[in-house]
């Protein structure tokens, strides 16, 4: 929900300000398709990792760390590359709608 109302408002704000539809439409298209990345990495994540068994934060930790260590080398590194081209994809994003909030202010 969060997302569809932030999505919204700059749709709004850049429309007002004259931004071209094919730029704020690519905005989005980078915003939800980093999002959905980090979403869909996270989540096979714990898919391979299983529930924590911990009962509080620090067994869960703990417990975390054990099931991390057995994963094979192949899905470490996978996760690791699919987790990182999520935050360097989002932090484009980011990056990429304040120039354009720049290139195009409200009067």
């Amino acid at each position: 929900m969060a997302l569809a109302s932030v999505s919204l408002m700059l749709c709004l704000r850049l429309g007002a300000a004259g931004a071209p539809g094919k730029t704020i439409l690519r905005l989005l298209v980078l915003l939800w398709g980093s999002l959905g990345l980090a979403v869909a990495v996270l989540a096979s994540l714990s898919g391979i990792l299983g529930q924590p068994a911990g009962t509080d934060l620090p067994e869960e930790i703990m417990d975390f760390g054990a099931r991390w260590q057995g994963l094979d080398l192949r899905a470490k590194y996978l996760f690791s590359v699919g987790l990182a081209a999520a935050v360097v994809l989002f932090a484009g994003a980011l990056f990429t709608i304040r120039r354009a909030l720049q290139d195009y202010p409200v009067d």
